[in-house]
């Protein structure tokens, strides 16, 4: 019966609320497949293994931790990320940085994309359904694989949480899609990887429904979704009811409150 009630509420939603990395885009992997391509290059140029090794892993950590300049307007991009790497490579091997840096950038941006079939799910959805992708991270950053990306093509709205003074988990977030888009929560389902932001946020909204897309199975999620899919392509078979793959969740979606100012930044 529950199970039939999940169903129902699935039938009923007006809009979809994608997260973007590794959801739609295997961000992980294509950072993963760019430092490598560094490791390899670096060992090709003298760098002994292990060496190669600790400097991929030094840039990694420090691009995860900022993608880019914490302090606004200091430096763009570029030349955030050459500064990364020539702290990474230190002085023994900086002077590689004019190589390393486009190698890094290139590679990376060329795993960094829509699938065919993503691109294929999206169109297909947006024939039925109004489609909002919602992000956490640096203004600058994000925005810049959404050009990349071509994604305003894909959605009615596109929020990156670094343009706003808050983020997944935050229901705030998630009202300026409701208003922007003209549904109410019920009418609304949430895609994403991770529990804590994407699940938990769909949770505080009170959306219909929140499917989850695990980088990493786990036997009891915390908050528990709604659904689970393997592969996010399956979601058109879930929304068709052709794939049960139910959490019977028991999580009460608490009320949230409408906040009357917002700023949205809305596909054209």
């Amino acid at each position: 019966m529950e199970a039939d009630y999940c169903m129902e509420k699935l039938q009923s939603i007006r809009a979809i609320l994608f997260d973007l990395d590794n959801t739609l885009i295997e961000t992980r992997g294509a950072d993963k497949k760019a430092v490598e391509k560094i490791r390899q290059y670096l060992y090709d140029h003298g760098v002994p293994e292990e060496c190669a090794r600790e400097l991929v892993g030094e840039y990694l950590k420090c691009f995860r931790a900022n993608p880019q300049d914490p302090i606004p307007g200091r430096t763009d991009l570029d030349s955030w990320r050459k500064l990364l790497w020539a702290y990474a490579l230190g002085p023994d091997w900086d002077y590689l940085l004019d190589k390393v840096y486009p190698l890094w950038k290139k590679t990376r941006f060329e795993n960094l994309l829509f699938s065919d079939q993503v691109r294929s799910m999206l169109k297909s959805l947006r024939k039925r359904y109004k489609l909002a992708l919602i992000t956490n991270g640096p203004s600058e950053a994000q925005w810049e694989k959404m050009q990349k990306l071509n994604a305003r093509d894909y959605f009615d709205i596109i929020l990156v949480s670094g343009d706003y003074p808050f983020e997944k988990p935050d229901p705030a977030i998630y009202q300026v899609v409701f208003e922007t888009l003209g549904v109410s929560a019920d009418e609304c389902i949430m895609v994403g990887d991770t529990l804590g932001t994407d699940i938990q946020g769909g949770v505080n909204a009170g959306v219909a429904a929140n499917i989850w897309v695990p980088l990493q199975d786990c036997e009891h999620p915390k908050p528990q979704p709604d659904y689970k899919l393997d592969n996010v392509c399956n979601l058109p078979k879930l929304l068709a009811g052709n794939l049960a793959n139910n959490f019977s969740s028991s999580v009460k979606k608490p009320e949230y409150k409408r906040r009357d100012s917002v700023r949205c930044i809305a596909s054209s």
